[in-house]
């Protein structure tokens, strides 16, 4: 049972365990697509791409299960009432087994659907059975059985589920080369996934195990208020889930209907750093629900306002300082990552779209964390309803002006996403009593600086690279150099114009703490 004393210091510590997960996890996602498009061809690769938007909205039947699982799972264990987590995994284990069998039976029928909407060519469409009902499988497993590691999270025990998920993408990742290597193609990726999900889902039920001595799941026993936080509370947010799944992937969805599997390689790889990146600061989300949930539930708002400013603060200014020079760079990255190739160019534009959007949409996270917490899920549609207008407006602007392209539509996305983020984040705040005038000199203003620095430093430099950029090793010691001078300039500002004395000490501090 976590008392109010210790509940900020778990999200620190759960949040920086996150963080280096999935900053390691982004190295090992950005170093895999040069090795598998040397190994496989773009429209293979486009058909790997392609089995992620379609297991995106599948794996969004565990967004609603796993948050009711965490939120639950936090407040039973506030309360101190062990019993009712068993009882809780129980029904959830009993819904998702269901939901697994008819999704399993619906993909297999609509298979020539699939195939004819993505324009997979023949002599591909076996290899996308394949992958498509293997990939689906794989994320039917960890959408029932991923729920030990929601009860883990739960109960705060993120640096748990943070190491055993570092284990599982590495060995994934060791996988895809092994297979890859010995010419099993693009059936090496699915192998890979399934090895990784077989792997982790054995330690989290293990670890649930240990962390709730006295845990039992059965059936005998289940009424219909066990089902409730799934089907209300977690149904909501299934709805918001499956909207904001097709919100991510409506660029893939159009390009692939449009222009074919290539298309949707081209957006895959073009918003990888991007899409990685917010992702791993985004680490703060899933450390914030559990800890709003406890401090809602023994009634203390104000350390949830000052949680969510420090925690959105520090977020923004990381996220802010990595997509800030991937904006001004972005020609330099993917020449130096995927190299000089004509039919990829259209990545570099795809890349300088997707920064600012994958940035504001990810600092959404913690806003919506904070409805979730106090029991106000239906919140979060306002942020839906916004993105879809801004969608539909902008693909309509952009198209009448310049025509159809898959640039077009990653511009008018990600447009969309920072005017909605902003408009959502704003009207969470008057929820929380916090002033935007606050929120924009404290966490805004610091993430959006780094963009600043980045493209002066492009522009003092772009004329001493021009001579380069057919020679990779050149352009990535100029990147290296480039890289280096912006983290020193950026942090340095941050550091000296925009903390006070007592942040520098905490900071001072801590890495001394940590040295």
């Amino acid at each position: 049972m976590t008392d109010n004393r210790t509940a900020g210091a778990a999200l620190s510590r759960n949040t920086m365990a996150s963080i280096f997960g999935r900053l390691l996890y982004v190295i090992t996602r950005v170093g895999l697509p040069p090795l598998i498009l040397h190994y496989i061809t773009v429209e293979a690769y486009g058909i790997w791409a392609t089995c992620f938007v379609i297991i995106s909205y599948i794996g969004m039947g565990a967004f609603g299960v796993s948050n009711a699982y965490i939120r639950y799972t936090a407040e039973y264990n506030a309360k101190g009432e062990t019993e009712s987590i068993g009882k809780l995994l129980s029904a959830g284990l009993l819904l998702t087994l269901a939901f697994s069998a008819v999704i399993l039976t619906l993909v297999w029928l609509g298979m020539p659907v699939l195939i004819e909407w993505f324009k997979i060519p023949p002599d591909l469409q076996q290899t996308a059975r394949v992958l498509f009902l293997g990939t689906v499988a794989t994320m039917l497993l960890d959408l029932t059985f991923g729920a030990f590691s929601y009860v883990l999270t739960g109960l705060q025990r993120i640096v748990q589920t943070t190491v055993v998920w570092i284990f599982s993408y590495l060995l994934e990742v060791a996988l895809i080369v092994i297979l890859l290597l010995y010419g099993w193609g693009v059936t090496s990726l699915m192998w890979a996934f399934l090895a990784r999900y077989v792997f982790s889902t054995l330690f989290y039920v293990l670890l649930c195990y240990r962390a709730i001595p006295g845990l039992r799941l059965s059936l005998r026993g289940l009424q219909a208020g066990h089902f409730r936080p799934f089907l209300a509370y977690g149904g909501i947010l299934q709805v918001t889930g499956l909207i904001s799944v097709f919100l991510y992937s409506v660029e893939k969805i159009l390009a692939g209907r449009f222009s074919g599997v290539g298309s949707v390689a081209i957006l895959d790889v073009g918003q990888k750093f991007p899409m990685m990146s917010s992702q791993v600061f985004a680490a703060v989300t899933s450390s914030f629900l559990p800890a709003v949930t406890h401090l809602h539930t023994v009634g203390d708002q104000d350390e949830i306002r000052r949680l969510y400013l420090r925690a959105t603060r520090y977020m923004n200014l990381l996220t802010g300082l990595t997509m800030g020079f991937m904006a001004a760079f972005a020609g330099m990255i993917i020449k130096v990552w995927i190299g000089d190739r004509p039919d990829l160019q259209d990545m570099i534009p795809v890349m300088l779209a997707a920064t600012l959007g994958f940035q504001m949409h990810e600092l959404t996270g913690p806003a919506s964390a904070f409805y979730q917490g106090i029991h106000l899920p239906g919140r979060t549609f306002e942020y839906l309803v916004l993105q879809i207008v801004g969608i539909g407006i902008g693909l309509t602007l952009i198209i009448l002006h310049q025509g159809y392209s898959v640039v077009a539509i990653a511009q008018a996305v990600a447009a969309s996403r920072v005017i909605a983020s902003l408009i959502f984040m704003a009207r969470a705040h008057r929820a929380m009593r916090l002033g935007n005038g606050l929120f924009f000199r404290q966490v805004l203003l610091p993430g959006l600086l780094p963009y600043v620095w980045g493209f002066e430093l492009w522009f003092a430099i772009e004329a001493m690279i021009e001579g380069y950029s057919g020679q990779r090793l050149m352009l990535l010691g100029a990147l290296l150099a480039a890289g280096a001078t912006y983290t020193v300039w950026s942090l340095g500002f941050f550091l000296l114009a925009q903390t006070n004395r007592a942040e520098r000490r905490t900071m001072a501090r801590t890495l001394l703490r940590r040295a």
